[in-house]
């Protein structure tokens, strides 16, 4: 919201002027663990064990006193980035004076926070007739923890839940520090619920493929599925209309800068999240974290620019640098799966380095290249569609009722899809189980072998990651003992659907081939 400045005092001081979003370059305080993993002890001379920020950094370029004294240039996953002197200090860095940093800014930082707190408390009281529980969600981070105080502030204590989401991949730094937030909570009478999904990493990476910058399902999978079940779970219906104060803001991102103080149907249907501290920048939260005193991850103090998953698609490479050197094994379990699943071809000299591997899973937009099979592949010859398909579950005939009714029990098999009755055939030859659906090309037609298109993709894919049931708002899917069950009263909205081509695992494993020339190429071993 507020412009900044970095001071002659080694104090970040804010400017009553309104800073665009986007131009904020989310200046961070710089604490003795990240100089002594970049290098900076071979420039100044600091105490190596200081709890309190030493200076500050700006994207690649660090300030003491108001001067920028070094910038970083270079690194990626493997090798530090080079540090570059650009004013040399030879006196010894003394640590950010908080109290004094504090009392400065006080006035501004109370203008935020009373806006925000009154923001909060008049969205709550605009929809606390039609929500049944407001939940705070806390990840962890430094932003989550200004979010949870400000709401603290703003709302009775009874009238919100944390919950946190343990992902399994999280900073190892993050378990203490959850901790102490938690214990923080119940000496207020704030009740913490902590979620997790039902399948592990180590079986969703290798089910999934990687996660990449344009196939994120593991936040669907490990983040906020976990926290609608768990919701639903403990109000005891599915229906359950709830509000998600969230801890995103603007200046993050170009998405975000496009996001709304309040937004339905953004994760979930039936999911209303309130973007509280949207119009805040780092800075400012960094400055109300010392002045409240909140706990902070140690992640940060170590030289993490973010935290959450450790090895992510939408870090930097330099970031990812510094993630490696602090949590060395946690690291190369994960990105290990990574390097399970590639091919080596993908790469010109058949030898795939961790740089290369990071340039190339991060950008992925399909499967080409993992070593995974896609169980289903899909050809079009003009007028029919066939799907072959390696796998199929045995209650794909669960999935049929997510679209209409299935009116017999047998191939040619008949649905009632719209009013109007449809067919499909279904066999099972040389080990590849062949779904066909034949259009006219009306609008009916094209309409149903959209669906049941989406309908196999599921039922040859499908691991039970239960996002979709997370998406049923209607409590009409579940699928908690591994087993899809549809309920005979679904309303066929589709929502179980709105995942591209309807399912996160098919999205993410699908490969481009050149369609029929490749099928009858590999008739014997279509997959």
């Amino acid at each position: 919201m507020f412009n900044y400045k970095f001071t002659d005092s080694n104090t970040l001081e804010l400017i009553d002027e309104e800073l665009a979003p986007l131009s904020c370059k989310e200046p961070r305080p710089v604490y003795a663990g990240e100089l002594n993993l970049l290098g900076f002890d071979k420039l100044f001379n600091y105490p190596h064990d200081c709890k309190e920020p030493l200076m500050w950094g700006e994207f690649n370029d660090y300030y003491y006193n108001g001067l920028r004294v070094a910038k970083l240039s270079g690194g990626d996953v493997n090798h530090a980035p080079a540090v570059r002197l650009t004013f040399p200090i030879t006196e010894a860095l003394k640590p950010v004076p908080l109290s004094a940093m504090a009392t400065a800014n006080r006035e501004l930082m109370h203008q935020l926070e009373e806006r925000t707190i009154h923001r909060i408390r008049d969205a709550y009281n605009d929809y606390k007739d039609r929500i049944d529980m407001f939940i705070v969600s806390f990840s962890g981070g430094k932003d989550s923890m200004v979010l949870l105080d400000l709401v603290q502030r703003a709302l009775p204590h009874d009238a919100f839940r944390v919950f946190y989401t343990d992902t399994g991949m999280e900073y190892p730094d993050s378990a203490g520090y959850v901790q102490t937030v938690k214990d923080w909570c119940a000496s207020l009478g704030i009740e913490f619920v902590i979620c997790h999904s039902d399948q592990l990493p180590e079986q969703t990476w290798h089910e999934f493929g990687p996660p990449a910058s344009n196939i994120r399902w593991c936040c669907s999978v490990h983040k906020t599925a976990p926290q609608v079940l768990k919701a639903r779970e403990i109000a005891g219906r599915a229906d359950i209309r709830k509000m998600s104060f969230i801890g995103v803001r603007a200046s993050e991102s170009l998405t975000r800068s496009s996001y709304e103080f309040i937004m339905t149907g953004a994760k979930h249907t039936g999911e209303t999240s309130l973007n509280a501290i949207l119009d805040w920048n780092s800075a400012e939260v960094y400055l109300y974290i010392y002045e409240r005193g909140l706990p902070l991850n140690p992640a940060y103090m170590k030289g993490n620019r973010r935290v959450g998953c450790l090895v992510c698609p939408g870090a930097t490479p330099r970031c990812e640098y510094v993630t490696r050197q602090c949590y060395p094994e946690a690291y190369d379990r994960l990105f290990g799966y990574v390097k399970e699943m590639y091919d080596p071809v993908v790469t010109t000299n058949h030898d795939i380095d961790d740089i290369s591997l990071h340039k190339i899973w991060v950008a992925r937009k399909n499967g080409n290249g993992l070593l995974l099979p896609c169980n289903c592949e899909e050809d079009y010859d003009g007028d029919t569609w066939t799907l072959k398909m390696r796998r199929l579950r045995p209650d794909w005939k669960e999935w049929v009722k997510t679209i209409g009714v299935l009116l017999n029990d047998a191939s040619p098999y008949q649905v009632k899809f719209k009013g109007k009755t449809y067919q499909f055939t279904l066999e099972q030859k040389n080990g590849l189980w062949y779904m066909r659906v034949t259009t006219n090309h009306t609008g009916g037609y094209r309409s149903f072998c959209a669906m049941i298109k989406r309908v196999f993709h599921k039922a040859s894919c499908c691991v039970a990651c239960r996002v979709c049931e997370a998406d049923c708002p209607y409590g009409c899917l579940s699928m908690a003992d591994g087993t899809v069950h549809v309920s005979d009263k679904c309303r066929h909205c589709s929502e179980c659907h709105k995942v591209h081509q309807s399912c996160h695992v098919y999205n993410s494993l699908y490969k481009r081939r050149n369609g029929k020339e490749y099928w009858k190429k590999n008739e014997k071993d279509v997959l």
